[in-house]
């Protein structure tokens, strides 16, 4: 019987009949990986992630085969999380051997529910309020609660502005969650935030971190009025990534550069002689440590 139902399935897709959620529903569950992968690119496409019954599905699919990234991976990308769609991700990884991994779930369950339920009684949840509860959650490294305020806050319409992705992007940066920088990064073009100043810095450390500095550098060129803290976070960041030459040409120009907003100063020396230092450039290194110091 499953059999012959998968095999309707496989004609209605192919004939390019539109399913509704709820055919996607019976369907999910009696998938192996292969159909279920061709099946939730169907729904991603047609329903996006906004059926919480077909991701909590999903998760189940990827699990039963062992692929407990792609189940999270489901999971983290569903905007809105029922009681069914947690307690199905604790019980995978508790039948996958990884009872640590679901207490860890659990303990995040709680501490998120808890947090959320005391910001809710404020009396104003502004942007404010929003941005200062994930700054919260981000510097103490839980991105994963910091992810899911932040998306919670375009389901209840609050306009995210440019310290609410930085204090995320920052955190992606030091926490080692590339990926998720790279989604924020999409939605910062999105809403057009990559000319604003404290946007364009967070960015260039971010991509310094991982070595992308081809992207750093068109951030960098975005910004329409450049200051000292975005001109260290790219000479910092060449330093990084081996380029002395760059970064010392940047250096340079910031020198001669008669702006208000750019001043060479103790960060820009310490970017500088880290690229000499990881470049060999020690008697460079030394001419530019008594020049900073004697002006």
């Amino acid at each position: 019987m499953v059999e012959e139902g998968l095999a309707h399935f496989v004609k209605l897709r192919s004939s390019f009949v539109r399913l509704d959620s709820f055919t996607y529903s019976i369907i999910v569950p009696c998938c192996d990986m292969v159909l279920g992968q061709q099946v939730h690119a169907d729904v991603v496409e047609i329903y996006s992630v906004s059926d919480v019954f077909l991701g909590t599905n999903f998760i189940g699919v990827y699990a039963g085969v062992g692929e407990m990234g792609a189940a999270m991976k489901v999971f983290d990308e569903m905007p809105k999380r029922d009681l069914v769609a947690w307690n199905a991700l604790i019980s995978c990884y508790s039948k996958a051997g990884m009872g640590e991994r679901s207490m860890r779930i659990v303990f995040k369950v709680w501490l998120f529910a808890s947090s959320l339920a005391l910001f809710k009684e404020l009396p104003e949840q502004d942007v404010v309020a929003w941005t200062t509860i994930i700054t919260r959650f981000s510097e103490s490294g839980n991105m994963e609660c910091a992810s899911w305020l932040f998306y919670e806050t375009r389901f209840e319409n609050i306009q995210q502005n440019s310290f609410t992705f930085a204090s995320l992007l920052s955190a992606c940066a030091h926490l080692n969650a590339f990926q998720s920088g790279k989604q924020l990064h999409g939605l910062v073009l999105k809403y057009g935030l990559e000319t604003d100043v404290v946007m364009g810095s967070v960015m260039l450390d971010m991509f310094s971190k991982y070595g992308q500095m081809e992207d750093a550098i068109t951030f960098f060129r975005m910004i329409p009025e450049k200051d000292t803290i975005s001109c260290n976070g790219i000479i910092g960041g060449y330093a990084q990534n081996g380029e002395a030459t760059k970064a010392l040409k940047l250096f340079d120009e910031m020198v001669h550069l008669e702006s208000p907003t750019v001043s060479p100063n103790d960060f820009t020396l310490i970017g500088v002689l880290s690229a000499c230092s990881h470049n060999g450039l020690l008697k460079e290194a030394y001419g530019y440590f008594n020049d900073m110091i004697h002006k």
